[in-house]
């Protein structure tokens, strides 16, 4: 009881020390509520965002049970790297935006498939990648840490996908994601190699860097989990063709990156958040 309560305190705290975090993550649960309130199904909406809650929760209580916070992501030039990650991230957005929204890519010819492809090297960060490698950082530094922070997943899973079966069970989508990926690999290969990993860099560097950069670590770790779900507008657009509805779905999706974002914020480590977006087939944040 003591760990939660003092979990519970430095949430408050955390609130009260920054304002401006806080008017930013009510009005992104609003956002949701009205979203689930509008497409009558308020009560997923709601599990969602308590589900939320409680991982980033977790994730405190699993800090400060170890008393000695692991160390922190250093940052070499803030106003460099920003601009670099930033621009990197556009890239990555631009190719998405050719290939989900611009261009019919199943009909689009060889050589401006050709022109746009190299454009995927900033989807999948490598090029970011090789930048920080630039700067002499080393792999822990860039979230690559093993730690026993890696078991904070197993309980993020069970409880968002225990909330997305109780919430909604008809649209409990662990079978159709089965399905879709062809199996078992295909699961893996897309909810980790595709998904999970280069977003989970992404996130971290642009957190870390926008942080150090308005020198508000709250700040940027929205800004960067903002930037995110920008990342999915094209593909969304895709679906249906609906623009109002992409930005509608980009911003349902907030509170899952914050949460993801958040679990690399307290354990130091890419890991725990890698392997709970890669297992993240219940969609529990789709409605």
């Amino acid at each position: 009881m003591n760990l939660l309560y003092e979990s519970l305190r430095t949430q408050w705290s955390a609130a009260k020390g920054n304002p401006l975090v806080f008017v930013l993550l009510i009005c992104s649960a609003t956002e949701v509520l009205f979203t689930g309130s509008r497409n009558h199904i308020l009560i997923k909406a709601v599990s969602y965002l308590v589900a939320m809650w409680l991982c980033s929760l977790l994730a405190d209580m699993w800090v400060l049970r170890r008393r000695t916070g692991p160390e922190d992501f250093p940052v070499k030039k803030p106003l460099q790297e920003t601009i670099y990650a930033v621009l990197c991230t556009l890239l990555g957005i631009l190719f998405l935006v050719f290939r989900y929204m611009l261009l019919d890519w199943n009909n689009t010819g060889g050589l401006i498939k050709l022109a746009v492809l190299p454009l995927i090297l900033f989807v999948f960060p490598i090029v970011l990648g090789l930048i920080m490698l630039l700067y002499k950082y080393k792999l822990k530094d860039l979230g690559f840490r093993a730690s026993v922070s890696i078991l904070l997943a197993l309980p993020v899973i069970s409880i968002t996908a225990i909330a997305a079966y109780l919430a909604a069970r008809g649209n409990f989508t662990f079978q159709a994601v089965y399905r879709e990926t062809g199996g078992v690999a295909g699961l893996l290969f897309e909810g980790f190699i595709v998904a999970a990993l280069p977003e989970e860099f992404t996130r971290m560097i642009l957190q870390t860097r926008l942080g150090a950069l308005f020198k508000n670590k709250g700040f940027g770790w929205f800004l960067a989990s903002f930037i995110w779900a920008c990342l999915h507008i094209p593909n969304f657009y895709s679906q249906n063709h609906d623009l109002s509805g992409a930005l509608v779905g980009a911003l349902r999706i907030l509170p899952l990156g914050l949460m993801w974002g958040y679990m690399t914020f307290r354990t130091k480590s890419i890991f725990p958040a890698i392997i709970a977006h890669g297992f993240n087939m219940w969609g529990l944040q789709n409605f």
